[in-house]
This record gives C-alpha cells, structure tokens and sequence, in this order.
C-alpha cells in the first residue's frame, strides 16, 4: 500500500490513492468523533457561533471521548472554546441567580415592613374604633336618658298645668276639680 521515499510514507498504489483521497479521511474522522458535525458548523462560521459550541452533557461525553487520543489542532481549539462558553454560561446563570437572590430577598423585607406597619395600623384603627363605640354607647346612654328626663319634665308640666287648672276650676266647680286634682296626683304618683 505505501512505502518509504526520503523519509516520508507515499502511496504505492493509485487505487488506494484514489479511494482514501483527504475527503474520505475527513468522512471516516467524522464518523469517530461524536461531536464532528459541531464543530464542523462551529469552524463553518469562522469560529463565530457559540450555539455549535458543546454543553453539559455533549461536553462531558466529548472529554470522555478525548481521553487517551491524539487530536489535531482544531478538535482542542474547539473543546477550549465549547470549555470555556460553558464556564461563561456557568457564571451569567450564578451571577442571575445571586441578583434574583437578592432581589428576592428585598421583596422579603418590604413585605415583612409592609405587615408590620399594616398591623400596626390595623391595631391603631382599632382602637380608634373601640374608642368611637365607647363614646357612642356614652352618647346613647345619655341620650336616653335625656329623653327619659325631657319626658319626665315633659309629663311634670302637663301635671303641674292640670293642678293649675283644677286649683282654676275649684272655685267654680269644687267636686270636678277634685277629681281632676287626684287624677293628676295619681298620674305624678
């Protein structure tokens, strides 16, 4: 198949030349290398775009894959960069995640003080409120018994007026203004 000419191997047969030309070397490493079509895309866009890059997973088995080989150029120059977009990956998410920690931890407090002064207020109204209903029980009561006593002076003065009339009418009629006088005594009775 090949032999040795100034140091260097070369194809003895054109047949095989011909059949496992650079294009079907690069087909059979496609074939080996899981990640193959990555970084084909990957080096297809000059090394641009990031989404050809390998994460989680592909990546770890990518390493696995790697143990032990012997690798050109491009197969390392893609796993460093698969490597480190996935470190930068890595830390955007921590950085996120410790400011939506904090974030979260702000909204904690300001509920926490909005509670606070929310109880607050509602134990101030409601003592503002026992307070009202106290003073209306008072005004109530009073007003009840003002009412009691503006009847009472009410009735003292229809009584008193009906004495005024019996005294009026005993000189004229004695025996009807003594029944009038007794009925309004009942009746102040």
């Amino acid at each position: 198949m090949v032999v040795e000419h100034q140091g260097y191997l070369k194809i003895y047969n054109q047949i095989y030349a011909n059949v496992f030309d650079l294009n079907w070397v690069k087909k059979a490493l496609a074939e080996l290398r899981p990640y193959s079509e990555a970084l084909s895309a990957w080096f297809a866009s000059n090394c641009q775009d990031n989404s050809r890059l390998l994460r989680g997973k592909a990546l770890e088995d990518a390493k696995t894959w790697v143990a032990n080989k012997s690798l050109n150029q491009q197969d390392y120059q893609f796993l460093t960069a698969s490597q480190e977009f996935e470190k930068q990956e890595m830390s955007t998410a921590l950085a996120f995640q410790e400011e939506e920690s904090r974030i979260l931890a702000q909204a904690n407090e300001t509920l926490t003080t909005a509670q606070h002064q929310a109880k607050q207020q509602i134990r101030i109204g409601g003592g503002v409120l026992i307070c009202s209903l106290i003073g209306a029980a008072i005004a109530f009561v009073g007003a009840t018994i003002s009412t009691n006593q503006l009847r009472e002076t009410q009735l003292g003065i229809r009584l008193e007026q009906a004495g005024i009339t019996a005294l009026k009418q005993f000189e004229t009629n004695q025996i009807e203004s003594l029944v009038t006088a007794m009925d309004a005594g009942q009746r102040l009775k």
